[in-house]
């Protein structure tokens, strides 16, 4: 059926009422770096809201690493991750998953993992009756899972196929956190909790250091930085939502995960961390 004059105009008045559409402007600009997040539900954003919120998404959004039209980004974390689970699954994707199968490798790895170990450990075999010595020492080998796994990023793991990076991610920068007080209002689990984190906070400070030693001997061009959230977090008020609201039940029920705000006081200590590094 043909249109008539009168019902061309009201169609053109119509069009005419709609805004204008925007050509969009971005552009697809070349990446300069690559950050990769490993880890547990905190890396993972749990306890911000949204989650998108949590620290890591902080430091990519805020450009901490390098303007964010320069970096790729991805985050690997995952709920309940153990520290042998990161480095069994996680960190042989960040050392295979390498160009040319993407453009650039990554540049700068978040690792924090050991948390649910512990908690894994005290569920299956309970509060120990020594636990001066049997906590430090389990704390002290979560430790060392920690450090195979920065080891594994900064020199390599041999058993990975030949298009991995056998050898260590060139020129990698790691920062490598422990966790901060979990702040239960139950003064022996409180106790405990700290005994652990300490020990754990002590013992990956050493081994952070010999692999900072073992990169200087070795040539190599990677940094290893160490993001202590337990010196650092442990007095601050309001960080974590065992203080909120449902967040605590009693016992070892209780909410470990940070507030936005935690979150964000985790992702300053990152970024200085960063920023320090020789």
């Amino acid at each position: 059926m043909a249109l008539n004059v009168r019902s061309v105009a009201v169609l053109l008045a119509c069009l005419g009422s709609l805004p204008p559409v925007s050509a969009s402007a971005q552009i697809n600009f070349a990446k300069a770096g690559y950050y990769l997040s490993l880890g547990d539900s905190l890396p993972a954003g749990e306890g911000a809201l949204p989650v998108t919120h949590g620290f890591v998404y902080q430091l990519y959004d805020k450009g901490a690493f390098g303007p964010t039209h320069e970096m790729d980004f991805s985050n690997i974390a995952i709920k309940g991750a153990t520290a042998d689970e990161v480095l069994a699954l996680q960190v042989p994707q960040a050392l295979c998953i390498q160009p040319p199968r993407i453009a650039v490798a990554p540049s700068v790895i978040t690792v924090l993992a050991g948390a649910n170990d512990f908690l894994i450990y005290i569920a299956t075999n309970g509060v120990p009756s020594n636990p001066f010595v049997t906590i430090p020492t389990v704390a002290n080998a979560i430790a060392a899972k920690v450090e195979t796994i920065v080891r594994a990023l900064v020199f390599g793991a041999a058993n990975l196929p030949a298009h991995c990076a056998r050898s260590g991610i060139p020129g990698v920068t790691v920062l490598v956190a422990n966790y901060y007080s979990f702040n239960h209002p139950e003064p022996q689990i409180e106790f405990l909790l700290d005994l652990a984190l300490e020990s754990f906070r002590a013992s990956l400070a050493t081994r952070v250091a010999a692999i900072q030693a073992d990169i200087a001997s070795s040539g190599k061009t990677a940094r290893v930085g160490y993001v202590d959230l337990f010196s650092s977090l442990s007095q601050s008020p309001g960080m974590l939502l065992i203080n909120r609201k449902n967040g605590f039940v009693g016992g070892l029920t209780f909410e470990i995960h940070p507030t936005n705000a935690g979150h964000s006081a985790i992702a300053r200590e990152f970024e200085h961390v960063w920023r320090t590094l020789p």
